[in-house]
């Protein structure tokens, strides 16, 4: 179980996790999905093209950095 495994390697998991979530954002954001997107939910992809706002931000704010 993860819960008893040492500190170490818990970090370095939580950290993989958060790099392939950045990864997966980054792509998205890049419109690498997008035609995966317009092939599973056409009615979505069709509301987010509508919008100016559909991109991802990614910056992490100074303060929490």
């Amino acid at each position: 179980m993860l819960l008893y495994a040492p500190a170490a390697l818990q970090q370095m998991i939580a950290e993989a996790i958060e790099v392939g979530y950045a990864t997966a954002l980054r792509e998205v954001q890049n419109g690498d999905f997008d035609d995966k997107l317009r092939e599973w939910h056409p009615t979505l992809f069709e509301e987010l093209v509508g919008r100016k706002t559909c991109r991802l931000d990614l910056r992490v704010p100074r303060d929490v950095a």
